[in-house]
């Protein structure tokens, strides 16, 4: 409970401070539809997503407000939740202030992670990314849980477009995680500390003359640990959605 009070301290003194700094504030939406959901290799919901967010940002720092629908009964929470279809089951809370010095892209910020309607108690982590400004931009993103997991996750990722037009691009990315006992533990059930998951997808975007953008989305995911795979519905997974943004 400290931890989230901490979190959403930091977020009404920070993020109002600046905001009414000089300079125009941004705000962007995105919508998508997926066809499962997966996070950090392990299968959230094994069925059809919708998931949404809202960004505002001025002068290096955003506020981001993201949820994730579930389309059908793939979950069942147990009474008295019941089955996950047509409700909300996630939503997350970050607060990201992200810079660039000496050829490098960095940031750091925190995330809430709040699960309703299904009984899962809320959890905050800290977080920090490296990103190199290069062809493949190389990037490490460090998340640490300082409320309920108290565990480490890392992921080292690399990301390049392969084409671009003035009408759209097709853009690759790929990564592996490794996370600690702890963060093992709470998400898989396994106490150990292990490389976690393989990741690659591609992602096609169609500008729409200044209005936004229409994107689809197609990624390969899997465990790296056979101890991690009793936690989750399958060890390998294929994603595809399709989805929207928008930006003001």
């Amino acid at each position: 409970m400290r931890s989230r009070n901490v979190f959403f301290a930091l977020v009404l003194l920070v993020a109002p401070t600046a905001f009414a700094q000089s300079g125009p504030v941004h705000f962007s939406f995105d919508s998508a539809v997926y066809s499962k959901y997966v996070w950090r290799g392990l299968v959230a919901d094994d069925g059809p997503v919708w998931q949404s967010s809202v960004t505002a940002s001025v002068m290096g720092l955003s506020l981001n407000y993201w949820g994730n629908f579930e389309l059908d009964n793939s979950n069942n929470y147990g009474l008295p939740f019941g089955s996950g279809s047509g409700k909300f089951t996630e939503f997350d809370t970050t607060l990201t202030y992200e810079a660039s010095v000496l050829g490098w892209d960095w940031s750091v910020g925190g995330i809430e992670y709040d699960y309703p309607n299904t009984g899962q108690g809320k959890t905050v982590e800290l977080f920090g990314t490296l990103t190199h400004q290069s062809e493949w931009s190389p990037t490490i993103e460090i998340y640490t849980d300082i409320d309920a997991a108290n565990g480490t996750y890392a992921n080292f990722n690399v990301s390049r477009t392969l084409v671009s037009t003035p009408v759209g691009s097709l853009d690759f990315k790929s990564g592996v995680g490794w996370a600690d006992g702890n963060h093992n533990a709470f998400y898989f059930g396994a106490n150990k500390s292990a490389f976690v998951d393989f990741g690659a997808n591609l992602t096609y975007t169609l500008s729409l003359l200044g209005a936004g953008s229409v994107y689809a989305y197609g990624g390969y995911t899997s465990l790296l640990d056979n101890s991690l795979a009793a936690g989750s519905v399958r060890r390998s997974n294929v994603v595809i959605g399709a989805g929207f943004s928008l930006g003001f």
